[in-house]
C-alpha cells in the first residue's frame, strides 16, 4: 500500500481567469458535459449549483475564503470530470447514471447554498470559518495549511460521495503537527506527526499511525494482544513516510473547505493536536508504543 502522498497525486488547483463555473451547452466537449446537456434534469441540477456558486462568491468578503471556495470548486470540477467515465455509459444502466451524476451535483449545491442570503449558513463557508478560528490560536507559519487530495469514493449502494483527505498541518512557533488521512481498500487510515524546526529544517519528534505504532485513543481499549502496537514512535526517520510525507512541500491550500481531518466532518479538530501545538513536552514517554521502544 502505497502510503506517500506525491506531488503527482494532489490534484492540481489552476487559478483560471474567471473565478467560477458555468456550463456552455454550445461548447461542451467532455462526455459528463455533453450528457449533462443532453438531459434536462441535469441541465436544471448543474444550473441550480452554478447559481449557488456564484450567488456564495459575490456575498463573501474574506479574501481567504472567497479563494478557498474558487479553488474547492475548481478541484470538485476536475473530479467530477475524472469521475465522468462512470456516467456516460449507454444501455440500461444510463438511467441509474443519471441519477447517480444528479445526486452528485445536487450535494454539491446543498453545500454551496445559505440560507436567507447568509454566507456563513454556507457548509463550506462554515468549514473554512471554523479552520480560520482554530489556526488563529496560534502563530502559524509556512508548514500550516493543506495538502489535499478529492474524489468521489463509493458508498457501499452504488452510488458515490465526494470527500477530501490528505495531510492538515498547523504551525505554532517552532512546532508543527500534522494529521494525515487517506482512503484505501474500504477504510480510512490516519497518521500524526509532532515535528520541531530546528536550524530551518523540521526534524521529528515522534509520530503514529498503523502498524507498530498504533496512535493512542481515548475511545478504545486495546486488548492484551495489542497493547505492544498502541503509542507514539519516538525513532520515526524524519524521512521516513509510514506515518505521514514530509512537509518540504509548502501547503497546497492556506484553507480547504472540504477537508475532513481524520475521516470526520470538515472543521473537526483531532484532540491531540491542541495538546500537542501548546505543550513543548508532548507527547510523552509514557505514551510510546512498547514494540517501537528501543
Amino acid at each position: 500500500m502505497n502510503r506517500s502522498l506525491g506531488p503527482a497525486a494532489f490534484i492540481c488547483v489552476n487559478l483560471l481567469s474567471l473565478p467560477a463555473w458555468s456550463l456552455d451547452c454550445a461548447g461542451a466537449r467532455q462526455p459528463v458535459d455533453q450528457l449533462i446537456c443532453g438531459n434536462a434534469s441535469l441541465r436544471k441540477a448543474d444550473a441550480d449549483m452554478s447559481n449557488a456558486y456564484f450567488g456564495l462568491l459575490k456575498g463573501v468578503r474574506d479574501p481567504d475564503i472567497h479563494q478557498a471556495l474558487i479553488s474547492s470548486q475548481q478541484r470538485w470540477i476536475k473530479a467530477r470530470y475524472l469521475e465522468g467515465e462512470r456516467w456516460i455509459n449507454d444501455g440500461d444502466e444510463r438511467h441509474a447514471e443519471i441519477m447517480q451524476l444528479q445526486a452528485v451535483i445536487a450535494s454539491r449545491t446543498e453545500k454551496l447554498s445559505t440560507r436567507n442570503g447568509v454566507t456563513e449558513t454556507s457548509e463550506l463557508v462554515a468549514n473554512v470559518k471554523a479552520e480560520q478560528g482554530y489556526a488563529s490560536r496560534f502563530s502559524g507559519g509556512p508548514y500550516s495549511g493543506y495538502w489535499s487530495e478529492c474524489d468521489f469514493f463509493p458508498t457501499g449502494n452504488g452510488g458515490s460521495t465526494y470527500a477530501c483527505f490528505g495531510m492538515w498541518a498547523i504551525q505554532s512557533g517552532s512546532r508543527v503537527c500534522s494529521d494525515y488521512t487517506f482512503w484505501a481498500s474500504g477504510r480510512i487510515y490516519e497518521y500524526q506527526k509532532v515535528e520541531n524546526i530546528s536550524e530551518k529544517q523540521l526534524v521529528t519528534a515522534a509520530a503514529c499511525g498503523e502498524d507498530n505504532a498504533v496512535c493512542p485513543t481515548l475511545h478504545y481499549q486495546p486488548t492484551s494482544s495489542e497493547k505492544g502496537e498502541y503509542g507514539w514512535n519516538f525513532h520515526a526517520d524524519d524521512r521516513d513516510d509510514d506515518y505521514n510525507p514530509d512537509l518540504s512541500r509548502l501547503p497546497v491550500l492556506k484553507f480547504d473547505p472540504d477537508f475532513e481531518a481524520g475521516g470526520r466532518n470538515p472543521g473537526y479538530v483531532p484532540g491531540w493536536m491542541t495538546q500537542c501545538l501548546t505543550d513543548s513536552d508532548f507527547p510523552s514517554r509514557s505514551i510510546e508504543s512498547p514494540d517501537t521502544a528501543k
